[in-house]
């Protein structure tokens, strides 16, 4: 407020005006006006405005986008305590991480394992509305987090998902966006979280549902998804060569073996009874007839 109050009375000596005359045109009172310049009070927006066109100045006011919004979802807060949880104890567990600049904002969970000198960034998302910008805000909190730890920590990310009809659905979509940011098989991901051991197979998505408000972590992806299931070429490759299964929803690589060519003979139901008859009588061990 102490800049605000300076400005003002700047634009007002340079105007030549006194204190009672832009009172008077900002419809406010002398003295309100002297305890601004002052610094003493902190006026509304309506009444900057007021100051302002009677300064013959222009008020504006924005807010400058960070990289995304702070952990209130209660549903979030179910995801990250079931990932908490899920971590071995080696790793250190800081939350609402705020990232140094340039970038501005505050990661929700960074997992740390001093001993493997490993980094993992993790954002936790009940809804996923904007896909370019969760990457975008997802890479700059990565690589400003970095600067802040010790040289030669692998950095990475994990993206962690609520298990929705529309989270679904826009992986599914986009299937080799996600496969290109997120490479690394959800299993691998959960183990190594898990169990602490080897490094960290990459940056990856993880799920999670969420019922009653307790949340589960999905060692693989749901049913239908391909993202995290396979390596980015065998997604590539299904996604030209897949033939889709639909009474299971998925889609899976051709198997090899000998195809039927030709319409598969029908068999009515007299038939297969005549089969069934016939061979009942060949197993049928021979009665032998005796003369009396």
């Amino acid at each position: 407020m102490r800049n605000l109050a300076e400005v003002l009375t700047g634009l007002r000596l340079d105007a030549g005006l006194s204190q009672g005359v832009v009172a008077q045109a900002a419809g406010i009172s002398r003295p309100y006006l002297s305890a601004i310049e002052a610094g003493h009070r902190t006026p509304s927006v309506e009444v900057l405005a007021r100051l302002a066109a009677a300064l013959g100045g222009d008020l504006s006011l924005r807010v400058y986008p960070g990289t995304g919004p702070a952990l209130r979802d209660h549903l979030q807060v179910a995801m990250t305590e079931a990932l908490l949880v899920l971590a071995a104890p080696s790793w250190r567990v800081r939350l609402e991480v705020p990232i140094p600049a340039p970038a501005r904002g505050y990661a929700d969970l960074v997992l740390h394992d001093p001993a493997r000198r490993q980094a993992v960034v993790t954002e936790v998302h009940s809804q996923l509305r904007r896909l370019e910008q969760q990457l975008r805000w997802g890479q700059a909190k990565a690589e400003a987090i970095a600067t802040s730890l010790p040289a030669g920590t692998q950095m990475c990310r994990l993206l962690l998902l609520r298990s929705t009809d529309t989270n679904r659905r826009l992986v599914a979509h986009d299937p080799h966006v996600f496969a290109a940011a997120f490479p690394a098989p959800a299993a691998d991901i959960y183990d190594a979280l898990r169990h602490a051991t080897g490094q960290w197979p990459g940056d990856a998505l993880l799920w999670a549902t969420v019922e009653r408000r307790r949340a589960t972590i999905m060692r693989t992806p749901p049913r239908g998804i391909r993202v995290g299931r396979w390596a980015r070429g065998r997604i590539r490759a299904w996604a030209y060569t897949g033939v889709t299964d639909r009474r299971m929803g998925r889609c899976d690589p051709p198997r090899p073996g000998p195809q039927r060519t030709g319409p598969r003979p029908i068999r009515s139901w007299h038939s297969r009874s005549a089969s069934r008859a016939s061979g009942a009588r060949r197993s049928a061990p021979a009665r032998s007839t005796s003369s009396t």
